[in-house]
């Protein structure tokens, strides 16, 4: 991949706030209306504070960050995450990338996401080609 160097830095995507229209409109796109996502009494029975975002929402936000990053000609033929730290209403999330290899083809990267205590809330590792 033409210009990118082993540890270049992908700009990080901030969400300030994680909101409950942030969890609605993920519900309504994937069809998880789970209530641990959507109700805070659901959510502070199943041993959360407040209701827990999607893990894929934080997920996607991962594949975002690289898309905004790379050209529409490349595409991820991996991506593997850990689910870490739960995501709750109120939280912030900052998802940063960096290139951990880098051929004339090909680069993994790896995605981390912390919240506003500076806590890991999801890591991974995503190969794209292109």
């Amino acid at each position: 991949m033409k210009g990118f160097k082993k540890g270049d830095e992908l700009p990080p995507i901030t969400i300030p706030e994680i909101t409950a229209e942030h969890i609605s409109h993920y519900a309504e796109g994937s069809g998880d209306y789970a209530s641990i996502h959507l109700d805070k009494s659901a959510a502070q029975e199943a041993g959360f504070a407040r209701p827990i975002a999607h893990g894929m929402w934080s997920m996607a936000l991962g594949g975002k960050l690289v898309s905004k990053w790379l050209s529409s000609n490349v595409l991820v033929t991996s991506y593997n995450v850990s689910f870490i730290t739960p995501v709750m209403i109120g939280d912030s999330l900052i998802v940063k990338g960096h290139l951990l290899d880098v051929d004339q083809g090909s680069a993994e990267i790896k995605v981390k996401g912390v919240n506003q205590r500076e806590e890991t809330v999801i890591k991974g590792t995503m190969v794209v080609k292109g």
